[in-house]
């Protein structure tokens, strides 16, 4: 899937409406109004991570500031190839799910998910164990976060 298909895909699955959409996008940093207009048909990475980031702050909160925590840099997509991982990850810090959840999301979408192949798609990429999240586990996964 490209960024648009899978940004449409996100916002259908999520049940996100249109006013919604304007808000994370620019809880996300996207403040061009342009760009904000035309996301369903033009979305590049940036606009993409910027919803996804938008989109745990709109489900979370803003993150407090913690004296003496360093400032974590933000999962990125880069490549085509970590994409899936990116959105994984940034919807599973966005509902707060565990690793049990993800768990139980997956079997109830018919999915068998052991936490080692859960753990496997969590790590960073370029590690030994890394796995690339393919695209039907991510729409199985989406399905199942939409309820929740």
């Amino acid at each position: 899937m490209n960024n648009k298909e899978l940004f449409a895909n996100i916002v259908k699955t999520l049940h996100i409406s249109q006013d919604e959409v304007t808000k994370i996008l620019k809880l996300g940093n996207v403040t061009d109004e342009d760009i904000i207009t035309n996301a369903f048909k033009e979305c590049d990475n940036e606009t993409l991570e910027g919803f996804l980031n938008g989109f745990i702050i709109y489900k979370r909160g803003p993150k407090e500031e913690q004296p003496g925590m360093t400032k974590k840099v933000p999962l990125s997509i880069q490549l085509k190839e970590n994409m899936n991982n990116v959105i994984f990850k940034k919807l599973k810090i966005a509902f707060s799910l565990t690793n049990d959840d993800i768990v139980e999301i997956f079997e109830n979408g018919n999915v068998r998910l052991s936490k080692n192949d859960l753990t496997a798609y969590l790590r960073k990429e370029g590690h030994k164990h890394y796995r690339i999240l393919e695209e039907q586990y991510l729409k199985v996964f989406m399905k199942g976060v939409a309820g929740y």
